[in-house]
């Protein structure tokens, strides 16, 4: 097994350095073009950003990192191309020894469990771009009247059609091994013992680990059943545990010069900023924060920026974003962070009496920010502030005025 060291040096190669072999660039602007060496093409659609190490392809839509380039372009598996960057780049070769039968069958069952996931966003991806087909077109539509086409590509957003038996079709094609996928929750058995594919008429986003490998996914429903769950998440497997992943923590680790990360409610809204420009946004696949979170975050970053979600709970003080960021935001103090909030105002929705009045509704990252000014608009609090301001807010006696100051001078303590 390949070393975490070795891993992370292949990773830090830049992709310009990786891709020169493959691929004349020639520099426009910030970025840099070429001609994609996947397709036939005249024009240079191939763009790259140094500044990110990603890549994309306005033409066919590939996009990633370098070691996806490798991926792709050599027909290698992920520990394949990080052996074949490394012997190109003079990285010495870590690996991981001494492990007994039970850790190697461990590592080769995560392995496992990886290349199938790698194997179905390949179907994912191809479902999403499919050319002649109505409902892969709405699909389209869909992701990319969210997020930008570009985005949409090097993020690996993807489809799962309606019908279930093109995506069971398809892992049989591949010899894909029918247990792997029911742990990896990609298939599902009904009470009657029917097999069935657990993602239909869903966008597909991708859940990766610290080093972009895909571990799980959530999918948003785009169909029309009002009973549908709106997102479902794949279950945890050995790959993948919901209490210990960050969301976006792929992108935002290789923000080096990041001065702070940005905290979102949920996946949707780390999309929504890294689509705008802030690869530093990262999010819980839950609403609250656990201490195996916060010590991945302290790996790359000591100070964090929470944006609630500004909603209303009806007979609470505060809705359930608040409520989190004041609870998670306590923990990021407690456990040495600099922790700051910028606050999104309310939306304003008709209340129905007349034409004129509104009442105070729900706004979060992801319905509000559309550019970086809209991020750099919100004025940014330090949280302790901030948590006072709103405790002190709703103390409707001395009782609650004290309580409110004792908890403020509690939190000082770790500032």
């Amino acid at each position: 097994m390949i070393s975490e060291s070795t891993i992370n040096k292949v990773r830090e190669l830049a992709i310009e350095d990786v891709l020169e072999p493959y691929v004349r660039l020639s520099r426009k602007g910030s970025t840099l073009m070429g001609i994609c060496p996947f397709h036939e093409e005249r024009t240079g659609s191939f763009s790259v950003s140094p500044g990110k190490n990603l890549f994309h392809c306005f033409s066919c839509n590939r996009g990633g990192d370098a070691i996806t380039f490798i991926m792709e372009k050599e027909n290698l598996s992920f520990m394949e191309a990080i052996e074949f960057l490394a012997r190109h780049h003079n990285i010495p070769i870590e690996y991981v020894e001494g492990q007994d039968k039970e850790q190697t069958a461990k590592i080769r069952h995560k392995e496992t469990l990886l290349a199938t996931l790698g194997h179905v966003q390949d179907f994912f991806v191809g479902s999403l771009l499919m050319p002649d087909s109505d409902e892969s077109r709405l699909a389209r539509e869909y992701a990319y009247g969210r997020w930008p086409e570009e985005f949409c590509s090097v993020a690996g957003i993807g489809y799962a059609p309606c019908d279930g038996g093109a995506f069971m079709e398809f892992c049989r094609a591949k010899g894909l091994d029918e247990d792997t996928l029911f742990v990896l929750g990609l298939l599902r058995r009904g009470d009657d013992g029917h097999v069935y594919a657990m993602f239909r008429h869903r966008i597909m986003i991708p859940i990766r680990n610290r080093w972009g490998r895909i571990i799980a996914y959530t999918a948003r429903y785009i169909g029309n059943n009002p009973k549908a769950p709106k997102y479902i998440n794949s279950p945890n497997s050995a790959v993948y545990a919901k209490g210990e992943c960050l969301f976006g923590i792929d992108r935002a680790s290789r923000e080096r010069n990041a001065e702070y990360f940005i905290v979102v409610e949920g996946a949707p809204d780390v999309l929504r900023m890294q689509s705008v420009g802030y690869d530093n946004t990262v999010a819980a696949l839950g609403t609250a924060w656990t201490d195996s979170q916060f010590e991945r975050l302290k790996k790359y970053t000591s100070s964090l920026c929470f944006i609630p979600d500004s909603d209303i709970s009806e007979g609470k003080t505060f809705g359930p974003g608040f409520e989190a960021v004041m609870a998670n935001g306590t923990a990021a103090v407690r456990k040495g962070f600099h922790v700051t909030v910028r606050e999104l105002p309310f939306a304003e929705i008709p209340d129905g009496r007349n034409g004129w009045d509104v009442k105070p509704g729900k706004n979060d990252a992801d319905s509000f920010i559309h550019c970086r000014e809209d991020y750099t608009s919100l004025k940014e609090k330090l949280f302790i502030v901030w948590l006072a301001q709103k405790r002190f807010l709703v103390a409707d006696s001395l009782v609650e005025e004290r309580k409110c100051v004792s908890e403020i001078a509690d939190l000082m303590r770790y500032v």
